[in-house]
């Protein structure tokens, strides 16, 4: 029977077992559905002869059923045998599960026939079988569909995602093979990778290498051992990496990735900790990938390239005899020693808003109100959070204060601490974080002393975070999350959007006149306005109770609303617009009230205003582009609410106007 052999290390692809199922002769057509003896006969002889079919060995699920996982078993068997791996049973696959005898030594071309022990083996070319070795099976899948024409391989240089390595790394991409087929698929069988002159870069730097294909699935595993899968030719050390028949098909590029496992233990003289620069390299030896077209050629790259000398980490001259596919890889010192904290703002942050101090024992309290929602990064090494220090901001005219925040992972409170002078300090909460993990933590804080003039309150972490790593070192801190604005008062309005809209009609003007029949822009937006200790009132009309607010960020005059074009506020245009309409819904009374209604306290009201920009072509200004609208606050029993001014959310979607 033939088998896979792992030849010094290296793992030898090699085709299926050749014997007929133990005299069992399949005559009829298989496929998934199919029941009977005959199926229970066949998924007894795959497994047998190292085809998986999970449910069954799991006894998951009985025989005699093809299902799936039949179908894939079959199919890897059809690919060992150059038989259409369609994972139907049919004539062509009985003959080979049959016993055909034009199967026997039948290996791929450019492959040997060799026999061990009465075992016989397919070998690729250089391969001999090692006395002993009995790994089991492995069959990998695909096969090369353009039979009978003759491919061009082209190797080149892909690019890898960090040319900085740590001590103790595991499978950390080192090189990326970019592999492209013309003219017929090409099947990757081998990759050569030079390792220069230097040996420590193989028995002190790297232990393994292995290969991935392009959805990181390993093809190949080699550890690293001189004179059995390390070889040295002339004045340099190659390894190859074997064992693998890696699909490229006609026409596309496929990124094979090589990676290696850092030793864990570096001395620091090879290392940029080190006297020396921490420099090795890695290429492709020439001809080093070796794939086999559908003719049956065999096809090398890259082709030679010229020689590159360099001193590497060791402070030594290294030479690899060809630089077309090159990495240039800097050996730093262990993750432990480069661990660090990262600190982010998270997008679940609290929008602008304003906020109602009434759910204390008082009426001018709030009690944990959320201010800041915030992640926290444990990159190359576990951490602990010891101490961390946050700013806690109360700007405005009223009385309103912070004194206690608190920190929350999840419902968890992690700490609290009393806030003066702006800062609050956690100290000794040792909150654990695990290596290259994200926690997200939530700031929250009282509010005490709130009237009804507002105060603005914003929140973030400072740089004050003492942060220690695996081995009770302290580790660097870097980012930080600043929260939005929470405009506080003891009674006033909640706002909250419901829905924005934005539409374009009409063709562009033909002079400077006033003519929305001609082209028009229309924002429309339905929020919700909720009192909240006392009632409170809105206007109805612009033109006399002005019920929206202008800001002066960004100033655009007393409409209430910015209009944006190509992203930029204009205020020429906002203030060529006109609000068309106000409506509020039976909450909002207007019972012996003129242009105005009124929201009894605890009560929400439903609003629509719609914005109408009218086309002038005589405006320089108004010009074609992609136009939105935003608003700019609300006002009401004689104060105003602009939180929503600088916030995109309060932003209509961008129409093509005019």
């Amino acid at each position: 029977m033939k088998r896979i052999l792992m030849t010094a290390g290296v793992a030898v692809l090699a085709l299926a077992t050749v014997v007929s199922a133990q005299g069992y002769t399949f005559s009829t057509n298989l496929t998934v559905g199919s029941t009977g003896a005959d199926v229970s006969t066949l998924q007894s002889w795959l497994i047998a002869n190292g085809y998986s079919i999970p449910a069954i060995s799991s006894g998951a699920a009985a025989k005699g059923y093809f299902g799936s996982q039949t179908k894939t078993a079959v199919m890897q068997f059809q690919a060992s045998r150059g038989v259409p791996n369609t994972g139907f049973v049919g004539p062509l696959t009985r003959a080979q599960l049959n016993g055909s005898p034009a199967a026997v030594n039948n290996c791929t071309a450019g492959w040997t026939s060799a026999t061990y022990g009465g075992v016989s083996y397919c070998l690729p070319p250089g391969q001999t079988p090692a006395p002993g070795s009995t790994p089991p099976i492995t069959v990998n899948p695909g096969s090369i569909t353009t039979v009978g024409a003759e491919g061009i391989l082209t190797i080149t240089n892909g690019p890898i995602s960090s040319t900085n390595l740590n001590v103790g790394q595991k499978d950390v991409p080192v090189l990326v093979v970019r592999a492209q087929a013309q003219n017929s698929d090409i099947a990757v069988q081998r990759i050569q990778v030079d390792l220069g002159t230097d040996t420590r870069i193989f028995n002190k730097i790297f232990s393994k290498l292995s290969v991935k294909d392009s959805n990181g699935a390993v093809l190949a595993t080699v550890p690293l051992v001189l004179n059995q899968t390390v070889v040295n030719s002339g004045n340099n050390y190659y390894v190859n990496l074997v064992g693998f028949n890696y699909i490229v098909p006609k026409g596309q590029t496929r990124d094979l990735t090589i990676t290696a496992d850092v030793y864990t233990a570096i001395d620091s003289t090879l290392t940029t900790a080190g006297s020396n620069s921490g420099l090795w390299k890695v290429a492709l030896a020439t001809s080093g990938v070796r794939g086999v077209d559908g003719a049956g050629v065999n096809l090398y790259g890259p082709g030679t390239g010229s020689t590159a000398t360099y001193t590497d980490g060791n402070g030594t001259s290294n030479t690899l005899t060809n630089n077309t596919v090159l990495s240039s890889l800097t050996i730093a010192s262990s993750l432990i020693d480069n661990a660090r904290v990262v600190v982010s703002t998270n997008t679940a942050t609290p929008a602008n808003s304003e906020v109602i101090a009434n759910n204390g024992a008082n009426s001018n309290q709030y009690s944990q109100l959320p201010l800041l929602v915030f992640d926290v990064k444990a990159d190359k090494d576990s951490v602990q959070i010891k101490d961390m220090t946050v700013s806690v901001q109360v700007a405005g005219s009223g009385s309103a204060t912070v004194p206690t925040v608190y920190l929350f992972d999840g419902s968890t409170q992690v700490g609290s601490a009393a806030v003066s002078s702006g800062q609050a300090t956690f100290s000794n909460i040792y909150y654990n974080i695990p290596v290259n993990t994200t926690k997200t933590l939530t700031l929250k804080g009282d509010i005490s002393g709130a009237t009804a003039t507002s105060n603005t309150i914003t929140a973030s972490t400072t740089s004050t975070i003492t942060a220690l790593n695996s081995q009770g070192s302290t580790v660097t801190v870097s980012g930080n999350g600043s929260s939005n604005s929470q405009i506080v008062r003891s009674s006033g309005v909640q706002i909250t959007l419901v829905s924005k809209t934005a539409t374009a009609s009409g063709a562009p003007q033909t002079s400077g006149s006033n003519n929305m029949s001609t082209s028009s822009l229309t924002a429309t937006f339905v929020f919700n306005v909720k009192a909240v200790g006392s009632a409170v009132q809105i206007g109805t009309s612009q033109s006399t109770t002005s019920p929206f607010a202008a800001s002066t960020t960004p100033a655009v005059g007393v409409k209430g609303f910015v209009v944006y074009r190509n992203g930029s506020a204009d205020a020429t245009v906002g203030s060529y617009a006109t609000s068309t309409s106000i409506a509020a819904d039976t909450n909002c009374s207007t019972a012996s009230l003129s242009n105005t209604c009124q929201i009894a306290d605890g009560q929400t009201s439903q609003v629509t205003v719609s914005f109408n920009v009218q086309g002038r072509s005589a405006l320089s200004a108004l010009t074609p582009g992609l136009y939105s609208v935003q608003i700019n606050g609300l006002n009401w029993s004689g104060q105003s609410s602009t939180f929503m001014a600088t916030d995109a959310t309060w932003r209509s979607n961008e129409v093509s106007f005019p």
